[in-house]
């Protein structure tokens, strides 16, 4: 009886300090793709059903519960999308645990209607799209996703509605040297690695105020060890029967707490493009120069992402991204000159070889703290260096023969470093606030020198350095009263502190002042229907080659000159996104922009030439109104989007000694329409078209001509878990991407027509290799945003 006695004082001390002790219950909920779920709601009950405590899951999928631990428990969690999860748990210290949730079947008569992730949403104004339900996402590129998304483009440098965009993957803003860099990014990227792509058309006062659009590629998360391996190898031919190449590897990794993702890419890029231009003086003096330029260059790129979790979900990250092209290049350029009677009374040719060498650096090391908690803090530093380099030898016809009189030696090279700090902090269940600052420190240093064969004649000689440090704050609250209604402001101010010491002309420059931009949005979320009206500020600085002073000559007849007084440009804009049954998108959007920046063309009757300059000469206003059509049809095999824009620009208030050429117009309307079609033949085989046609676009300065074009591609997957993708396409198939533009200006007329590189064949072939528990894809620094923004970037 004693014994017995004993057994149950202790039992009931036992279960009493169980009670008493105080645990955490953490965990990621996931669907069965591996995706966050979002607003799950997570309780633990007692046997009579009894809720001992509940919260909400994350935009991660994470939630955290603190009770007395004990046996008696049960986990109970609930999603609109999925089925009910319940389960008996047993805690007595600290856990954490992952769980998996089915998506919920509705019967209806016959057919069965799965619950799954929408192709497209809206989130904070925002449109999301889910890229693993785009068709043909699984055999494709990141590159063929991108162009059937509204309003992008990546054929003139990445836009998007029209403005140049940013591009971020997990929100580390990626470094790009002109349209090789991003070529290599997307090319390399597998569209199956992909969780969402997000079109950020209105930055909130979180990015920096000169950011532009934002496009944000988000790569589904892995939680297993093992390795996941895609290597492709492309080969291109010209209707000039010139032949190019790239290889490239994407790499993901994982091992304990430690991830990894590698991108590796080289090419050996042939390239052919001619510039005819005609200027008609006002004297009736007619100077045709035809330029072609013929260009072989190496580009080597890597980027590293490495991301080490430590204990209670801290994590510390390394961001590396190397660039390199070298190579060589030809340009000539025969000159014809006419009289105003028609008499041709001169024609010669000219020469330029030239050697370039550009690379790109940079490096950021961040620490992020954990997400589970109601604070959350990151901090981060980075350094980039870069530079642009080439040699030129100028040649002049000469009885047959080329003579060098002139060669050049071009270099500008910059570098930045970046302290960054951010703050979230939850308020309760409705408010979130943000708030952070970030410093720029920068040094840029050019220098252009020509010197004549034999010593005779003078040329300019052009040595600059310039400083800028950018200081910024920011702070952001939101506000979620219920499901339905989202409300956000920010305010971000940036103080810019810049000089321009120009050596060589013994001239200094420098410009201090603050700027505000604030941000106001509101969004509803119905069964039908999203929307979100939003305020924008934000600025625009111009490159620091604009401003260099200096005199830089590009041919006989036409130099360009910078402008060291140039102001940055403000942009206010009032944004109104809707989307309608979770697929028609409809964008309307109106942008005043003050103190508008652009070259200028100008007449230097002492030289008898044209000179580029940059001026700030008008503000302007333009309303823009886009429409999304995606569709499916015949089961899903037949799926595609329609999309459509039109735009109206006036530009007014005229400024710095500019007018409007005479017969101008001070106001234009213009419009683009493109079109994507996916034909799925069977599972592993497909058919893809892009079209495109951008009507003609009128400003003060210049006409330039409508253009159109055609791609379109063949694919296929092979051998057992499609581990081999094969494509084969042709761009530009009709050569019929050609640019004739008009330029205005003091009385004269300066025709020209672009011609790009023509219809382009691609076979392309990638290998997909996997080891280990299967990855879904990278963990990867979050906003990892080094810029070399106006350092060296031409």
């Amino acid at each position: 009886m004693r014994r017995l006695l004993v057994s149950i004082i202790a039992a009931l001390l036992i279960s009493n300090l169980n009670y008493a002790q105080q645990v955490s219950l953490s965990g990621y909920i996931f669907d069965k793709d591996l995706k966050e779920i979002e607003a799950a709601a997570v309780s633990i009950c007692k046997s009579d059903s009894t809720t001992l405590i509940s919260t909400l899951s994350n935009k991660d999928g994470f939630f955290q519960l603190n009770y007395q631990g004990s046996r008696g428990a049960y986990l109970y969690i609930k999603h609109i999308d999925c089925q009910t999860y319940f389960s008996p748990i047993s805690v007595l210290s600290d856990t954490t645990i992952k769980i998996y949730l089915n998506p919920i079947s509705y019967q209806l008569d016959e057919a069965v209607v799965v619950s799954e992730s929408k192709v497209v949403t809206l989130q904070d104004g925002n449109l999301v799209y889910s890229v693993s339900k785009i068709p043909g996402s699984e055999t494709s590129n990141l590159n063929k996703i991108m162009v059937k998304l509204p309003g992008v483009s990546t054929r003139d440098g990445l836009t998007l509605n029209g403005t140049g965009a940013t591009l971020y993957i997990d929100g580390v803003k990626q470094q790009m040297v002109g349209s090789n860099s991003l070529s290599q990014i997307l090319e390399s990227m597998p569209a199956s690695i992909v969780e969402q792509v997000e079109l950020i058309s209105n930055p909130a006062g979180l990015y920096d105020a000169s950011s532009g659009a934002i496009i944000n590629i988000k790569t589904k998360k892995q939680y297993s060890d093992g390795y996941s391996l895609n290597i492709g190898v492309s080969g291109y031919r010209y209707d000039h029967s010139k032949y190019s190449g790239e290889t490239n590897a994407y790499l993901m990794l994982k091992k304990g707490r430690v991830s990894m993702n590698t991108m590796f890419s080289y090419s050996n890029d042939y390239s052919r493009t001619e510039l005819f231009d005609s200027t008609t003086y006002k004297d009736q003096t007619i100077v045709t120069i035809d330029r072609l330029n013929t260009v072989r260059t190496n580009v080597f790129s890597f980027m590293n992402n490495l991301s080490i979790r430590l204990n209670k979900n801290r994590r510390l990250g390394l961001f590396l991204y190397i660039y390199d092209d070298f190579g060589k290049s030809t340009l000539t350029w025969p000159t014809t000159i006419v009289d105003p009677n028609g008499i041709i009374t001169s024609s010669y040719l000219s020469k330029t070889k030239t050697k370039s060498n550009d690379d790109l650096w940079s490096a950021k090391f961040e620490y992020k703290s954990s997400d589970s908690t109601s604070t959350r803090m990151k901090a981060s530093y980075g350094f980039l260096y870069g530079g642009l380099r080439s040699d030129n030898d100028y040649y002049k016809e000469q009885s047959a023969e080329y003579n060098k009189f002139m060669c050049s030696n071009l270099e500008m090279i910059g570098y930045q470093h970046t302290l960054a700090i951010d703050l979230n902090q939850d308020i309760g269940n409705k408010f979130t606030l943000d708030a952070g600052l970030k410093a720029d420190i920068g040094k840029l240093k050019d220098d252009a020198i020509y010197e004549y064969i034999g010593g005779s004649g003078s040329y300019p000689t052009s040595h600059f350095v310039g400083y800028e440090n950018i200081i910024a704050a920011y702070t952001r609250l939101r506000l979620k009263p219920n499901n339905k209604w989202l409300l956000s402001a920010s305010i971000r101010t940036e103080y810019t502190d810049y000089d321009i010491n120009h050596k060589s002309e013994n001239s200094k420059t420098n410009n201090r002042y603050w700027d505000v931009f604030p941000y106001a949005s509101i969004s509803l979320t119905t069964n039908n229907y999203r929307t979100t009206l939003a305020f924008v500020s934000g600025i625009v600085r111009p490159d620091y080659e604009w401003m260099l002073p200096g005199v830089r000559y590009t041919d006989d007849y036409s130099y360009t000159i910078g402008n060291p007084n140039l102001n940055p440009v403000k942009q206010y804009t009032l944004a109104w996104n809707n989307l309608f049954f979770d697929y028609i998108n409809v964008l309307v959007r109106f942008n005043h922009t003050k103190d508008w920046f652009g070259s200028v063309l100008l007449y230097d009757t002492s030289q008898d030439k044209t000179a580029y300059s940059y001026q700030n000469y008008a503000d302007q206003n333009r309303f823009y109104v886009r429409l999304s059509l995606p569709f499916q049809l015949f089961e899903e095999k037949l799926s595609g989007s329609i999309n459509g824009m039109v735009r109206w620009t006036k530009y007014y208030h005229f400024k710095n000694g500019y007018s409007i050429p005479l017969g101008r117009n001070d106001s234009s309307w213009d419009n683009h329409i493109s079109g994507s079609i996916l034909y799925q033949i069977t599972k592993n085989i497909g058919i893809h078209t892009y079209a495109y046609y951008n009507s003609e676009n009128s400003t003060p300065q210049y006409d330039i001509k409508s253009y159109w074009g055609v791609d379109a591609g063949l694919f296929c997957s092979l051998l057992k878990k499609d581990i081999l993708k094969i494509s084969l396409d042709v761009e530009n198939i009709f050569d019929s991407d050609k640019r004739k533009q008009y330029y205005f200006y003091e009385h004269n007329l300066k025709y020209q027509k672009f011609y790009i590189p023509s219809r382009l064949i691609k076979l392309s072939i990638r290998v997909a290799f996997s080891g280990g528990a299967k990855i879904k894809s990278e963990e990867i620094p979050s906003d990892i945003s080094n810029d070399i923004g106006r350092f060296g970037n031409r």
